[in-house]
């Protein structure tokens, strides 16, 4: 038994994980003078307490229970192998203040998206199409522009599911260019058509939410099993025409991969090769074209390929095929080989096997970063932050991080800088400016430079009126005989969304009710009596916003106020009269 206990700020979350494992499968990682380091592929139980998750929102703690674990198994350099009911603390995640006096966790928190999605139903069969919909919430108190919608389509695989993962059949962005207005929510949709000749099974969709195409604000598609949301279904098949990458049989320089496993490290100046495994599933031969694409860092972004090259093979019924790739000498840094089958069957599959190469110089990368309040209005106070770490564990040499906001015309508005060492600890600087003019139309870009002045990471966000569409608040108000209701964007200009309406009068009663209008303005007259006064509710479309106002001669609330005064009145008045007549009676008395 292996007892693990940590406290710490992983992500922004502070939580404490007590976690109890079971049944463990070691593998020697590393030899040191200071003892033997150990990979650990494990059955575990696990107690999570989250100090900052209320108890009323069990369905999220659960989402980061499994999040906040296997990002720990993941990044974590390396677990000792205690002795039987030891306690060992493990360090998960962190930030490096001291570095500029700011705590990146302190502004960007991971998982701040919130979602809920689901399917059109449970089950299929070989060919349909599976409709997605959902909610999006921005939890944070600042707008999120940029987003996109990264989906993953896996199938459960039980020979091999808990060391290696699923089996992915394809990856992409359902949905892109999203904004949210701060705490505010979106809705999203998206459909995926099931191959005709796919096996049967237990599948599953893992969505992530991810700004400008690498920025990890909920869920992260390069680590399996750490997603923002999971929507399972089934799949009904008569057929099995998949051609699959064996995730068992795969080695990076002669040690097995595994995807929840740790990140393979290669000495500096060793030659990369990967060997991996093509299975057929059917009972036909098929001809297979496999696509090997190699990235830096990741494979969100086409600029971050460094080469490509396609192989045919052919592949025997229910047999398998192997190849072998060298990669030769990389530079430093964190890389990822995609791997996609394009077959006779039509079923796609893909892998993706990411490594680390050692040594020096070492590049860095932005983490996340945003203007903090949007639109901002002359003289009112405006703040930038921006996040970013070294890509492996150790510390960069000098290097540059610049972040520029900027209006419409190009102008720069405010530069925040820093120069110096990245460390492994994310990093973060934020710098507030007073805004000489209303602003609606911003760019803000990030930007990292290597210790010779190249461009080694960045990213522009545009904050446009264009981009925030959803309805932020509503108007109601009488004009002549006819309720009008509006809703409206965070520039206040009218938008499209569904709205239910109630209208009660004094008493509570209900006098009028819409409970499904979809537009920019509702417009009606509803019998409303000009000599009375009513309350009217909307709820709209978008999560959370709900809105009351009132209508009619006099508001209700100031009715109630006045009758309050009056009241008030009339007791002070009894008090002095009262007064008045104790004080007259003693003078009588002593008389």
């Amino acid at each position: 038994h292996l007892a693990l206990c940590s406290r710490s700020y992983f992500m922004g979350l502070g939580i404490r994980i007590f976690l109890l494992v079971n049944t463990c499968y070691p593998s020697v990682y590393q030899v040191s003078p200071h003892g033997v380091n150990y990979t650990l592929s494990c059955d575990f139980s696990l107690f999570v307490y989250n100090e900052e998750i209320k108890s009323n929102n069990i369905k999220n703690m659960r989402k980061f229970k499994a999040a906040v674990v296997s990002l720990a198994l993941l990044l974590t350099p390396f677990l000792i192998l205690a002795e039987e009911d030891e306690f060992v603390e493990v360090h998960i995640g962190g930030a490096n203040e001291k570095a500029t006096g700011v705590d990146c966790f302190d502004h960007y928190e991971f998982g701040s998206i919130g979602m809920d999605m689901s399917s059109d139903k449970s089950d299929y069969k070989a060919g349909d199409t599976v409709s997605f919909e959902g909610r999006l919430k921005n939890n944070n108190s600042y707008p999120v522009t940029g987003g996109g919608l990264h989906v993953q389509i896996f199938r459960s695989n039980d020979d091999y599911q808990k060391k290696a993962g699923s089996d992915m059949i394809e990856e992409f962005f359902a949905e892109e260019d999203i904004a949210i207005a701060a705490n505010s929510s979106g809705r999203t949709s998206f459909e995926w058509q099931i191959p005709e000749a796919i096996s049967g099974g237990d599948y599953f969709a893992a969505v992530d939410f991810v700004v400008d195409r690498s920025l990890n604000l909920t869920g992260a598609p390069i680590l399996e099993g750490v997603h923002g949301e999971l929507v399972h279904f089934t799949v009904e098949s008569d057929e099995a025409g998949d051609v699959i990458f064996n995730k068992e049989r795969v080695t990076v320089n002669g040690e097995q991969f595994l995807s929840r496993d740790f990140v393979p490290k290669i000495e500096e100046g060793e030659r990369v090769s990967i060997d991996y495994v093509s299975k057929n599933l059917s009972e036909d031969h098929q001809s297979v074209t496999i696509n090997e694409r190699l990235y830096y860092w990741d494979n969100l972004k086409e600029e971050n390929l460094l080469k490509e090259n396609s192989h045919n093979l052919a592949v025997g019924p229910r047999s398998e095929s192997s190849r072998s790739v060298d990669l030769g000498d990389l530079d430093p840094g964190t890389y990822l080989l995609e791997l996609s089958t394009e077959s006779d069957s039509g079923v796609p599959a893909k892998m993706n096997i990411r490594f680390s190469v050692e040594g020096a110089p070492l590049p860095s990368r932005i983490n996340f970063y945003s203007l903090e309040n949007f639109p901002l209005q002359a003289g009112e106070t405006g703040y930038a932050f921006v996040c970013f770490h070294s890509v492996a564990d150790k510390v960069t040499g000098e290097q540059e991080v610049l972040l520029e906001l900027t209006d419409s015309e190009g102008n720069i508005i405010k530069e925040i800088d820093y120069k110096g060492e990245i460390s492994p600890g994310m990093m973060a600087i934020r710098e507030e400016f007073t805004a000489d003019k209303d602003y609606n139309d911003l760019s803000l870009s990030a930007t990292v430079y290597n210790e010779e002045g190249e461009v080694i990471d960045s990213s522009t966000l545009n904050y446009a009126p264009e981009n925030f569409g959803a309805a932020t608040s509503v108007s109601v108000e009488m004009e002549e005989d006819e309720l009008v209701i509006s809703a409206l964007d965070m520039f206040d200009n009218p938008v499209e969304a569904e709205m239910a309406i109630e209208v009660k009068d004094r008493e509570g009663e209900t006098v009028f009710f819409e409970p499904s209008f979809s537009g920019e303005e509702f417009r009606k007259d509803i019998g409303i009596d000009k000599e009375k006064s009513y309350e009217v509710t909307v709820l709209t479309s978008e999560e959370g916003l709900k809105e009351s106002g009132h209508v009619g001669a006099v508001p209700i609330m100031e009715e109630k106020d006045d009758l309050i005064m009056i009241g008030a009145a009339i007791f002070g008045l009894l008090v002095i009269l009262v007064i008045i007549f104790v004080v007259v009676y003693k003078k009588r008395s002593k008389i």
